[in-house]
């Protein structure tokens, strides 16, 4: 789930990405409850595990963190430290469910039963609190840009078959060209019935379901209401009538599977979305128990930015259907553009879903600047913390140990500031970027423009700059100065790291010289 990558997308990483990367950060320094009534030599090992675990996780090794908090478990299965990291790591290993375990060789709890299980005993427990909320959200973006998306993929590539069918009722075997075009299209198919079959596979078809290696059981319903039977009839009938030029028959069933693929798009969009309303129920709660919570404010944020992504997808579909009856010739390649315009122009289209997008929107970007301000308040406080331990330290240059120990505390402090900068970039590269466009609903030049400036303040380097410049002067109007801003990015940018954007900057460069002439 991305926010519209009209930045392309300036923040680097998509949405789900950007996700996963900051829940991934260190989450274990240190949990509420700790093991009692252990020996000295017990607790020693259950502490070394726990320490373990907890540094595989922040190094993104989780299926080690998981093996040594269950080394932890088995010293003290009620050790609090060692079951939030195997909730966690499990949870990154995408096993949030009840699973088999090769190495026990039994069905294990997922992620989520951790979770619980915890709160339990800890109710007030914010990493478990977290994690399900953590865990919420990313299925609402696996449902949505996974499951979703792949039926939709698939009803559009139905519709492609459909219409080559019909192409070919309306020749001749003996008109040139049509055996090869069939021979194409029976090829198309088959690679086209494989990805099918393994939507079977995966369990896409079915409820949440672990997916297996195998083709589900053929008696199975699936969310189109037939069986696996059934259906693998229908997919080997179009190729049988493929090859018999029985094209009504084939067109029939493509219909049948279309319609397949739109039911079950619908069903993990609803799925996505109840996801969605969990997540923004439980981050809800997080924050109003813990305001001065950083992350929270940010992973707030980024619920809104999905909620608001949803309904301006729906208003986008709302318009694309609108302009169908209002515009005349939109150009293929150029209907996505012309459809967003479309939807921008009040004046020609009323959407009753604008003011659902503007809040969504609007409260996100609240929660990214709260997200900002106290970011940058837990810098200064480490900074402060960093020359306090300094002065200490300096005022017993004698004591060796005590200055390679305020040295290396130093240099941990300064790799966290560095890290939570390379984060609050990305939030304000998100910000800038809500800021500035109108399909949001909150374009604010002057408020994209403050933003840049405190961007600047993190990396004055990063050639990025020039980009957004031109991004907010195209916007506003600006053509000349956009062409020159982009210029500049192109001249300082790197041709390996930076090619997509590069490649957008040029287009952009190329269109507005276009456009230029016409305007005077």
């Amino acid at each position: 789930m991305t926010i519209v990558k009209r930045f392309h997308h300036i923040g680097s990483m998509p949405l789900m990405i950007a996700f996963v990367a900051l829940i991934a950060s260190a989450l274990f320094p240190a949990c509420s409850l700790f093991s009692s009534g252990l020996d000295d030599k017990q607790q020693e090992r259950l502490d070394a595990d726990v320490k373990e675990a907890a540094s595989q996780y922040d190094e993104g090794h989780y299926d080690k963190a998981y093996k040594y908090a269950t080394l932890a478990r088995e010293i003290d299965p009620k050790d609090l430290r060692a079951r939030v990291i195997q909730a966690y790591s499990l949870m990154q290993l995408g096993q949030n469910d009840p699973f088999f375990e090769n190495i026990s060789m039994r069905h294990v709890p997922g992620a989520r039963q951790l979770f619980e299980d915890v709160l339990k005993d800890s109710p007030n427990e914010f990493k478990a609190r977290q994690g399900l909320a953590i865990m919420a959200f990313s299925e609402h973006l696996v449902f949505h840009d996974k499951k979703m998306r792949d039926f939709l993929g698939m009803e559009l590539e139905l519709r492609a078959f459909s219409e080559k069918v019909s192409s070919l009722k309306t020749l001749s075997p003996n008109d040139p060209g049509f055996f090869g075009k069939l021979s194409d299209l029976r090829a198309e198919y088959d690679n086209f019935r494989v990805r099918y079959i393994r939507c079977y596979e995966t369990r896409q078809y079915f409820e949440d379901a672990p997916p297996i290696s195998k083709n589900p059981d053929p008696k199975l319903k699936l969310l189109t209401g037939r069986t696996w039977a059934e259906d693998s009839t229908y997919v080997d009938a179009i190729r049988f009538d493929l090859d018999q030029r029985r094209f009504d028959d084939a067109a029939a069933t493509l219909a049948t599977l279309r319609e397949g693929a739109k039911t079950c798009a619908f069903y993990w969009e609803q799925r996505s979305l109840e996801r969605l309303e969990y997540a923004l129920k439980l981050y809800t709660q997080l924050e109003s128990g813990a305001p001065w919570h950083a992350g929270t404010k940010r992973d707030l944020a980024f619920v809104h930015v999905a909620f608001g992504q949803f309904w301006l997808n729906k208003a986008l579909e709302d318009a694309k259907r609108d302009a169908a009856t209002k515009l005349a010739n939109i150009p293929a390649e150029r209907e996505a553009e012309v459809i967003r315009s479309f939807y921008c122009d009040e004046g020609r289209h009323d959407s009753e879903l604008r003011p659902h997008v503007k809040r969504e929107f609007a409260d996100a970007i609240a929660n990214l600047r709260e997200f900002v301000r106290l970011d940058e308040e837990r810098e200064k406080q480490r900074v402060e913390h960093v020359e306090e331990q300094e002065k200490i330290a300096a005022g017993d240059e004698s004591n060796i140990f005590m200055n390679n120990l305020v040295g290396r505390f130093g240099e941990e402090m300064q790799f966290a500031i560095k890290e939570a900068r390379s984060y609050r970039k990305m939030t304000i590269l998100l910000l800038i970027e809500l800021y500035t466009f109108p399909i949001y609903g909150v374009q604010d030049f002057e408020q994209a423009t403050l933003w840049v400036n405190r961007l600047r303040d993190i990396d004055d380097r990063d050639p990025i700059f020039y980009f957004i410049w031109a991004s907010i002067r195209e916007q506003s109007g600006d053509a000349a100065g956009a062409i020159e801003d982009y210029d500049n990015y192109l001249a300082r940018s790197s041709i390996v790291e930076d090619a997509n954007r590069r490649t957008v900057a040029r287009s952009r460069m190329d269109r507005l010289k276009l456009e230029a002439p016409q305007k005077n």
